[in-house]
C-alpha cells in the first residue's frame, strides 16, 4: 500500500508540473558557446535534388540591457547536388588538391561565407534587433535572420500557441507554434504553417505547407532541436524540403 501511495504521489506531482507555465526567454551568459548543425534537403523529383550539412560555432560576447550579443562563424559545409542528370559534391574539410573543377568552383563560392563573421544582437525574447556581417555578404543575412524562434511575451503552458510571419520579397511565410509537452528541462513544440507568394514572375504563384517540431531548453532558452518540413507547389512542380537543426552547448 505504501508503494502504491508513493507511486500516486509521483504521478500527481508529474501531472502538476506538466501543467505549469514557462516563460520562454534567452538566458545566455558571456562566454557561453554553442555548436549548431543545420541539415537541409530539397527535392523536386527528377529535376533537382540537394542535400547540405552546415556546422557553425556561436559565442556569446556580451549581455547588456536585455540585449545579447553573439558572434558566429561557419566551420564546415558538405553539399551534394544533382541537377539535369549531373551530380556535384563539395566538402569544405577535403584537401583542396582532391577537389575536381566543380568542387573548386563551389569552394570559391563557399569560402567567403566561411571566412565571414556574423555579429548579432538579440533581445531576451529571441528577436534579432541588429545584425552585421564582416565582410558583408548579402546572401548570409537571410540565413542568420531565420535561424531561431521569437518567443511570446506571456508564459506558455501545454496547448499555448503563438505565431510568426515573415515576408521575403513577395513570398510570405506564416508559422504557428503549439506547446505539446513540458518536461523539467524542455518545452516541446509542434510547428505548422503556410507559404504563399510569387517565387519568380516567370514561374507564377507558389503555395505550400509547413510541418515539424522544435525543442526549447528552459534554463538557457536555446532551441536545442528543430525539424521543419515544407511542401511547395510552383506551377505543376511540387518541391519538398526539410531543415533539421541541432544545437549543443560546448
Amino acid at each position: 500500500m505504501k508503494k502504491i501511495l508513493v507511486l500516486l504521489l509521483v504521478v500527481l506531482s508529474s501531472n502538476v508540473f506538466a501543467q505549469e507555465s514557462v516563460l520562454l526567454r534567452i538566458n545566455y551568459t558571456p562566454g557561453d558557446s554553442y555548436t549548431q548543425i543545420t541539415e537541409t534537403s530539397q527535392n523536386s523529383g527528377l529535376q533537382m535534388a540537394m542535400k547540405m550539412s552546415m556546422t557553425s560555432d556561436m559565442k556569446v560576447t556580451e549581455v547588456k540591457d536585455e540585449i545579447i550579443n553573439t558572434e558566429s562563424q561557419i566551420t564546415s559545409i558538405v553539399m551534394d547536388v544533382m541537377q539535369g542528370g549531373m551530380s556535384m559534391s563539395y566538402d569544405s574539410n577535403a584537401n583542396e588538391e582532391t577537389l575536381d573543377q566543380m568542387g573548386k568552383m563551389m569552394q570559391s563560392q563557399f569560402k567567403p561565407m566561411m571566412d565571414a563573421k556574423i555579429m548579432s544582437s538579440t533581445d531576451k525574447m529571441g528577436k534579432v534587433v541588429d545584425m552585421s556581417i564582416e565582410p558583408e555578404i548579402p546572401a548570409m543575412k537571410d540565413l542568420a535572420k531565420n535561424s531561431g524562434i521569437a518567443y511570446p511575451e506571456e508564459a506558455v503552458k501545454i496547448g499555448s500557441t503563438w505565431s510568426a510571419t515573415t515576408e521575403e520579397g513577395e513570398v510570405k511565410t506564416s508559422i504557428i507554434y503549439t506547446v505539446k509537452e513540458i518536461s523539467k528541462e524542455l518545452v516541446y513544440l509542434d510547428v505548422s504553417g503556410t507559404i504563399s507568394g510569387v517565387s519568380e514572375p516567370s514561374i507564377g504563384v507558389s503555395e505550400g505547407s509547413i510541418s515539424g517540431f522544435a525543442e526549447i531548453d528552459i534554463e538557457s532558452g536555446a532551441m536545442t532541436a528543430m525539424e521543419m518540413n515544407t511542401s511547395v507547389k510552383v506551377s505543376n512542380t511540387v518541391i519538398k524540403g526539410s531543415t533539421k537543426v541541432t544545437m549543443t552547448k560546448n
